[in-house]
């Protein structure tokens, strides 16, 4: 019996352990130190998580505060960062209360209702899931002929998967796709298709397009939420301090020909807060968002071919999975009528982030371990869109929006269901390593409900690239500043990281 078993027998409901989080107080088990104690560290917040559910009504959905609004896609742009390279405020302290207090942030990719171009793209994609799902239910012999879950060949891990699967009497089915990597960087701006084969049979070519340009605006959109966190992280533990824009870039994570501080005397960004009396704080946070970003841009496996990286594989290492939930109760037929229940058990995601794009029917629950109660991310990001559509004085039940779009130099007015304008972001467990254990993995689950109706989901994990090797200084400054479980990292092939935290190896 080891130090967790002990501490669970002495503390069955989890009620001295949330005392001590509160104090502040760290228990023997909570020390993560190493890739093994990660995954340990899981499976113990995992099993915490309690295992009833709630219906719609009741269910948690925040309390108004900051870490639970959404955000606006723009706003991670490195673009709207400050003038002088560094991370803007606002939107660090947002990203990081979110993701650090609820493990979600749910982003509004219209900012606001303004554009919707990547609002159109996951509409399509909503279209191209239901089209599978719809053409194979009742077909016996076309869902025997897709393959079943099997290695990706070419992914560079024998933990990543390809394939179809379904369990309880096919009442929860999964298509696990990938994108096929370009032969080069000419290549990217192609035309990429999927694995495996059989599904790109089921949804055409035009499907295909869907899928992939709705795994880009994902991707995006995760690959700067990473960004900021990791800045956040770097910031924090002042990893760049004492180091300046001309130190060599493999070991500062890059230079910048950003002007030190646009606009202002060395004085008055003293008493703005913004440099210390060193004049150091300006340098030290604008390396620790370039590290960051290089980190980002090198790491996560966008499903492109990169030139950096030679050991690449063929296959995208970052999947996107088509999932169907049936709300039916186990070991019958009938449908809730009420109550949900848990369909899909409570578990963390080998990733640097899942985004998971708001679906129609809500489903989805990330344990918040501030409130202490599963929340229900889709059913707050209806919330907002019902307040904003009081603030305009629109109709806030209704489920699509009329909006314009330019497509092939054409306007022209589209329907948009509204959940096509969210996505929630849960971290993973290669976020906590790269922000110093600073946001835990999101522990999460999905639930059945609304009386027994079918959920879609099409979640990106973004992963890391395989052949890619974990390197500290670069991405992380001082490595006096990262902590043993980075240590143990540093070096790694990013697939080796990646095939330490799976189960069979650790419990």
């Amino acid at each position: 019996m080891d130090i967790s078993d002990v501490l669970s027998k002495l503390d069955p409901d989890g009620a001295l352990r949330g005392e001590a989080k509160d104090k502040g107080i760290t228990l023997p088990d909570e020390d993560v130190a190493s890739l093994k104690d990660l995954g340990k560290d899981c499976d113990r917040r995992t099993k915490l998580a309690p295992y009833e559910t709630e219906d719609d009504a009741a269910v948690y959905k925040g309390d108004g505060t900051k870490g639970y609004a959404t955000i606006q896609i723009s706003d991670l742009l490195q673009e709207s960062g400050n003038a002088d390279g560094t991370e803007n405020d606002a939107t660090l302290m947002h990203v990081m209360d979110a993701l650090v207090s609820h493990s979600c942030l749910i982003v509004d990719v219209t900012d606001g209702g303004t554009s919707f171009a990547d609002a159109y793209k996951l509409s399509n994609m909503w279209n191209t899931c239901s089209k599978f799902f719809d053409t194979i239910q009742g077909d016996d012999e076309l869902i025997r002929s897709l393959p079943g879950m099997k290695t990706a060949e070419g992914a560079g891990s024998p933990h990543a998967v390809t394939g179809f699967s379904s369990y309880d009497d096919r009442s929860m089915q999964f298509m696990e796709t990938r994108i096929v990597r370009a032969s080069d960087e000419s290549d990217n701006t192609n035309e990429r298709t999927i694995v495996p084969d059989e599904a790109v049979k089921v949804i055409d070519v035009g499907g295909v397009n869907d899928m992939v340009s709705a795994f880009d605006v994902m991707y995006g959109v995760g690959k700067d939420i990473c960004r900021v966190a990791v800045a956040a992280a770097n910031m924090e533990y002042g990893a760049f301090v004492g180091m300046d824009d001309s130190s060599d870039e493999d070991t500062q994570g890059g230079g910048s020909d950003l002007p030190f501080i646009s606009g202002l005397t060395f004085d008055e960004t003293e008493i703005a807060g913004i440099q210390d009396e060193d004049g150091d704080f300006v340098v030290s946070a604008r390396l620790s968002s370039a590290a960051a970003a290089t980190m980002a841009d090198e790491l996560i496996d966008d499903g492109k071919f990169n030139s950096r990286n030679p050991d690449q594989g063929g296959i995208n290492m970052s999947p996107h999975r088509l999932c169907r939930y049936e709300g039916k109760k186990k070991g019958g037929d009938e449908k809730y009528e009420s109550k949900s229940q848990e369909t899909f058990g409570a578990h963390t995601d080998t990733s640097f982030l899942t985004l998971v794009p708001a679906a129609e029917v809500s489903g989805l629950e990330i344990f918040d371990e501030d409130a202490n109660r599963w929340l229900r991310p889709e059913l707050l990001a209806r919330q907002v869109w019902e307040e904003e559509r009081r603030r305009k004085g629109l109709d806030p039940s209704a489920l699509t929006d009329t909006v314009t779009i330019f497509e092939g130099g054409e306007e022209r007015e589209v329907e948009l269901p509204w959940y096509s304008r969210y996505v929630v972001a849960m971290p993973g467990e290669l976020l906590q390593i790269a922000t110093r254990n600073e946001v835990g993995a999101a522990v999460h689950r999905v639930v059945s409900v609304k009386e027994g109706n079918v959920r879609i989901s099409a979640p990106v994990l973004l992963r890391a690239r395989s052949g890619m090797r974990m390197n500290l200084p670069k991405y992380f400054g001082n490595i006096d500043t990262t902590g043993s479980l980075l240590k143990e990292c540093d070096g790694m092939k990013m697939e080796e990281i990646h095939n330490a935290l799976q189960p069979s190896n650790y419990r």
